[in-house]
């Protein structure tokens, strides 16, 4: 399912993710240059194409990721993880 969260930068979101698919993020009209995460919590791939990223969720447990941007945003989310679709 797709979702359209605001942000503001240095603002802390909460984000459902499916627990068994891939997820993309994408923040528009910017690209995500940096993700930094808990070590074995997620497995991450970048397209560079277009600044999203592939995420895919290691841990039933919430954690939070942190992103930065190319323009200079930054922002943290709170990742949960559910079974469904990504």
């Amino acid at each position: 399912a797709e979702s359209h969260i605001p942000l503001r930068d240095n603002s802390d979101i909460s984000l459902t993710l499916s627990q068994s698919n891939y997820n993309r993020i994408v923040v528009k009209n910017d690209k995500i240059t940096e993700a930094v995460f808990p070590p074995q919590t997620m497995a991450i791939k970048r397209d560079e194409q277009d600044g999203s990223v592939y995420v895919m969720l290691a841990t039933p447990n919430p954690f939070t990721l942190f992103v930065s941007t190319e323009s200079g945003r930054h922002f943290s989310v709170t990742v949960n993880g559910e079974e469904g679709l990504g």
